[in-house]
């Protein structure tokens, strides 16, 4: 599943602290299904530039994700 924040007034510098929490408290939950598992993330940052639209933001999100994601798997 993939959601999204928006971090209103917050450098790039803080955005980064704030996935960092969320990703080390997600590393912390145990998911039951037959065995126990370890859920993972992934994290695409965005930064909005003034007087572009909500969907270039949303495209360049993604982008971020998907290059994310790909360097994990190490493809």
């Amino acid at each position: 599943d993939k959601f999204g924040l928006i971090l209103s007034d917050t450098s790039e510098k803080e955005s980064v602290l704030v996935f960092k929490q969320i990703s080390n408290s997600v590393s912390h939950l145990r998911l039951v299904k037959k065995q126990y598992s370890k859920p993972t993330n992934t994290v695409g940052l965005a930064g909005y530039y003034g007087g572009e639209s909500a969907e270039v933001l949303l495209r360049r999100a993604d982008s971020a994700l998907h290059a994310a994601t790909h360097k994990r798997k190490g493809n």
